[in-house]
């Protein structure tokens, strides 16, 4: 999938595909958003974030403020769980 991909991510594209499709394309135009802001734990975070409806995470791609503090919210649960 080519950059162009990942930057047309829309709630029209994604409705023509299945829901393991869905996830794919929004996770791949995620991950490099969240490596910026957590590279150790991108992965991770990403498939938390994946958990978020489509909406919701459509909505984090477009607002970088937003998906900083979900970024944040993901990693310290995931923190949490190591602790545990």
């Amino acid at each position: 999938m080519s950059s162009d991909d990942t930057e047309n991510v829309s709630a029209a594209a994604l409705a023509e595909l299945t829901p393991e499709q869905r996830k794919a394309r929004l996770g791949l135009a995620l991950l490099p958003l969240v490596q910026k802001h957590q590279p150790i734990l991108a992965v991770h975070v990403t498939k938390k974030l994946l958990e978020l409806d489509d909406d919701e995470v459509l909505a984090l791609l477009e607002n970088d403020s937003r998906l900083e503090r979900k970024i944040d919210e993901a990693t310290t649960e995931l923190a949490h769980r190591q602790v545990e």
